[in-house]
């Protein structure tokens, strides 16, 4: 017995077997950090063509959008074309397809269901009639070593119809017109002096709220401004077709479907946290800009010259777009200019104004609330004026051409505003043009169309 225990207690050669045992052990986890340090560059490539496919796909929605953006009013047109395909395999600007290329398709939000994504009622036109101004956009970037990466989001645009006059006036607006103001209805193209070039259809020279008392307030019109014939100074869509679209025939209540009080107030909202310049006003301290004439001295308006500012610094509080110029076809650079002001007695809204600019040069989207504009000055504005709130006024003054192109909406919303606060007078010499393009053009800018719903897989 004695030499079997001693030869299990033995313990000679165990070596050998832990040696083994332990190269084996080793042997797999080397094996394991080989086969993971192998796929390292694999899964570091995939990435890297993911990010890439990725951002070649934020290309396409980029492109899109501005392609959105330049179509006016609805993207029905859009819609239709080439089944809502708006690229295929579209190289970025300046670089060939080893970059990646982009696919865009964009389609009507009236499917159902479609209203978890966008937010709002699904639209009730076709595949290829856009009725509520809200489209789904697909952007899909693709790789040549086949990676592809696909971004979904909604466009929308904020909601703003034509106005339809040249002076809308909506709310409870009240109007005193002097002699010698001409304002023309017909379509006129941006920055362009001859009346009714444009596409569209004639609107009217003026449009005063639904439900308003027109004899009333053609009434309280300057004759001169109302005669028919070569003396006619308003002038656009004739109320009774029958009759010259001259005088009181180029006036007419807006339409229920027209523009509204609360149309205009629910755009302003929309659109003035995103403005490109915001300003504000107050009794104490209210904003005037450019040539004051004092004495017949012109001295520089205390907040400085609206226009030449834009040709070295389009951020600065002076450049307020750059408008059409009709000569060379040069598209409008619009923005949207936001001035919160205080009205400093509803009794004389005209002195002080809130805002008081001479010699303007803007274009796009000018919105003054709860104040009162005073417009002086020669060089013109393209695209929408919009004064709204309440106790509100604007004066064109005085003496000058003073020349808007586009549309000046007055939407007074204190319906117990006193008799002495006339919301709009003009000035002798004033020229206002209804044009479509110039709306169209302030309308396009960006901070008015917005991106939601982001989705990437």
């Amino acid at each position: 017995m004695k030499p079997l225990a001693s030869a299990l207690r033995n313990e000679g050669g165990v070596a050998l077997p832990l040696a083994l045992f332990a190269l084996v052990m080793l042997s797999g986890l080397l094996l394991a950090f080989l086969t993971m340090a192998g796929m390292e560059p694999t899964i570091a490539a995939n990435l890297a063509d993911t990010a890439r496919a990725r951002y070649v796909a934020d290309a396409g929605v980029e492109w899109a959008y501005d392609q959105l953006a330049s179509n006016p009013t609805t993207w029905s047109a859009i819609l239709a074309a080439n089944g809502g395909t708006m690229a295929t395999n579209m190289t970025l600007p300046g670089l060939t397809a080893t970059n990646g290329t982009f696919t865009v398709t964009v389609r009507n939000d009236n499917q159902a269901n479609d209203n978890q994504m966008t937010g709002q009622p699904v639209d009730t036109g076709n595949d290829v009639t856009d009725t509520n101004n809200v489209v789904i956009l697909t952007a899909t970037g693709n790789l040549p070593n086949g990676s592809s990466r696909q971004i979904q989001v909604v466009v929308s645009r904020v909601p703003f119809p034509l106005p339809p006059g040249t002076v809308s006036l909506t709310g409870q607006t009240q109007v005193s017109l002097p002699g010698n103001m001409e304002i023309n209805g017909n379509d006129t193209l941006a920055g362009s002096t001859t009346a009714g070039d444009g596409a569209c259809a004639p609107r009217y020279a003026m449009t005063i709220p639904n439900g308003g008392n027109e004899a009333a307030f053609e009434a309280g019109l300057n004759p001169s401004e109302l005669q028919t014939g070569k003396n006619a100074k308003i002038k656009g869509k004739a109320q009774d077709p029958s009759k010259p679209g001259e005088g009181v025939n180029a006036i007419a209540p807006e339409e229920p479907s027209d523009l509204t009080s609360q149309q205009v107030t629910d755009f302003v909202n929309a659109v003035k946290g995103r403005a490109d310049i915001v300003l504000n006003s107050t009794a104490a301290d209210p904003l005037v800009f450019s040539n004051n004439q004092a004495g017949g001295i012109a001295t520089k308006g205390q907040n400085g010259t609206i226009g030449p500012s834009c040709a070295t610094d389009w951020n600065s509080k002076t450049c307020w777009g750059i408008p059409a110029d009709p000569t060379t076809n040069t598209p409008a650079k619009p923005k949207i200019v936001y001035v919160s002001a205080q009205t400093p007695n509803p009794t004389m809204p005209f002195n002080p104004a809130s805002l008081e600019v001479r010699d303007i040069k803007g274009a796009g989207i000018l919105i003054v609330e709860n104040g009162t504009f005073f417009l002086n000055g020669a060089p013109g504005w393209q695209g929408l004026i919009i004064v709204t709130g309440k106790d509100i006024g604007f004066q064109i003054c005085c003496g000058q051409i003073h020349e808007v192109w586009g549309s000046i909406v007055i939407n007074e919303t204190n319906a117990a505003e006193v008799p002495l606060n006339v919301d709009f007078t003009g000035g002798q010499h004033s020229d206002l043009y209804y044009s479509c393009q110039a709306i169209n053009n302030a309308l396009n800018v960006r901070a008015a169309i917005r991106l939601t719903s982001w989705r990437e897989r």
